[in-house]
């Protein structure tokens, strides 16, 4: 990138349990798990997302940047911790910026990516909002829930359900309009199931 800063988008994940779909509010246990999921991207840190570098992957390369870490109280419900990592060689700064609910099992963050160097960067790309792995048990099998982006059709916003086997890949992307919801692939939130609960999950 040029000397400049580029944001790219934010993404969101609640935790949920199965015990906890018919009760009004979060359970401990999905209270737990997002507090969990929080220590484990922005303390440790193993971020949530991805990308690659100069032809090299983000798992790689953040390992020997510089990295700073940093955590404040927005208010009584909302805690703020920020990564920042800098490639010594090149100036480019990386920053992710996440927000931990204490009302409610959600987790979001956005990344940052800033050129603080006097030269171009190498080149920037497969930028991925959210990288994550997850596992299940042997007997059973991921479930992921959506619904239909906009297409001028009847069954425009239609809900579906995708059971997600072994070596199974989707891809979701809007049109080339720009909007988000755009085309039956376009709208980027899904609720992931998974035995004994699962996650929502949004990318904007």
């Amino acid at each position: 990138i040029m000397k400049t800063h580029v944001l790219i988008g934010m993404a969101v994940v609640s935790m949920m349990t199965s015990s906890g779909v018919a009760q009004a509010g979060p359970t401990p246990g999905e209270m737990a798990e997002a507090r969990r999921w929080a220590a484990a991207k922005f303390e440790k840190p193993n971020p949530p997302f991805s990308f690659v570098y100069g032809g090299r992957p983000s798992a790689e390369l953040l390992k020997t940047w510089d990295v700073k870490q940093a955590s404040r109280k927005l208010d009584d419900v909302r805690t703020e911790r920020t990564l920042n990592w800098t490639d010594p060689k090149t100036g480019l700064v990386v920053r992710g910026v996440g927000v931990e609910y204490l009302d409610f099992p959600t987790v979001e963050w956005t990344l940052y990516f800033k050129n603080t160097g006097k030269r171009d960067t190498p080149i920037l790309e497969n930028i991925q909002g959210l990288d994550a792995r997850l596992e299940r048990r042997a007997d059973s099998e991921f479930v992921l829930h959506g619904i239909k982006g906009d297409f001028c059709t009847a069954d425009s916003f239609e809900p579906y359900q995708r059971t997600l086997a072994a070596n199974t890949v989707t891809k979701f992307a809007p049109r080339s309009s720009g909007k988000s919801s755009d085309g039956p692939e376009g709208w980027p939130y899904f609720n992931l199931q998974y035995p004994g609960g699962g996650m929502i999950i949004a990318v904007g």
